[in-house]
């Protein structure tokens, strides 16, 4: 058989191996919704790319938890600050001359008892067993910041922390007689200040998680769309290439055919 006759059918065979190979990488693509073949350089930035976006993911990840404690600080103080509106409710009360002191004394158990739930929701005010908020006074040892890792980084600048410290006077008062009532109130009005300042301060903490999470996820929107275009398949294009492959296919299928049917290619069967 002479090489004329068997050259378009071995060169056909070629064409549709290649095509047959062309048509399985755009049906991976399409699956997967990857390319087929990434170049090394890509391979290795696209890999850094996805260490990066996972890494950032954990930052937001660990600031959401910051304003989750932060949430439930706040919220404590927020009950805190109702009971302590109540208790100077009762001291205006106690504070006027025309009760009895056995009224007083019913004013003061009421007052005890709002004292009491503000130690206790002070005291069971914690996040994942920690405490949220530490209550000191003058010359106790604070507890030490709780650090919040919100960027990827080593750096101060990925870092918010967050002082569970509160600085409170003596929670207690005595409104048996009009006097003390009314001394109450001034130590009443300092506590719920210093609630309020410490609420401020937590909305200021809070702030700057909720930036961190904004800033981590502009950073994520970049790598992802960096890594898309390095990875990520077009479907266009695939499903083009698939149906390319396909046709060259038939087209080769028809060349082989033909040269089959060939005078010379009977001849040489012969």
């Amino acid at each position: 058989m002479s090489l004329s006759a068997v050259m378009p059918i071995y060169i056909a065979q070629t064409g549709i191996a290649r095509a047959q190979e062309a048509q399985q990488e755009a049906v991976y693509e399409i699956a997967s919704g990857l390319l087929a073949n990434v170049n090394p350089a890509d391979e290795y930035i696209s890999q850094k790319l996805e260490t990066e976006i996972r890494a950032a993911n954990q930052a937001m990840e660990n600031a959401q938890t910051g304003i989750n404690v932060t949430a439930v600080a706040d919220a404590t103080l927020n009950n805190v600050s109702q009971s302590l509106g109540r208790i100077r409710e009762l001291a205006v009360q106690a504070a006027n001359g025309v009760y009895s002191d056995s009224q007083r004394n019913a004013i003061q158990m009421e007052i005890n008892h709002n004292v009491e739930q503000i130690r206790q929701t002070l005291g069971n005010a914690t996040f994942n067993g920690k405490n949220v908020l530490n209550v000191v006074s003058t010359g106790e040892n604070p507890a030490v910041d709780i650090r919040f890792q919100v960027g990827t980084g080593s750096g101060s600048d990925s870092m918010v922390s967050y002082d569970p410290n509160i600085a409170l006077d003596e929670v207690n008062f005595d409104v048996t007689t009009p006097d003390g009532a009314r001394a109450a109130l001034d130590s009443i009005d300092n506590l719920i200040g210093d609630i309020n300042s410490k609420r401020g301060e937590l909305g200021a903490t809070n702030a700057k998680l909720q930036s961190s999470i904004e800033q981590q996820m502009t950073n994520m929107m970049n790598s992802t769309a960096s890594k898309s275009s390095m990875s990520d398949a077009d479907y266009l294009s695939a499903f083009l290439k698939f149906k390319q492959a396909g046709i060259t296919q038939e087209s080769l299928i028809q060349v082989i055919k033909s040269s089959m049917q060939s005078q010379e290619y009977l001849l040489n069967l012969i």
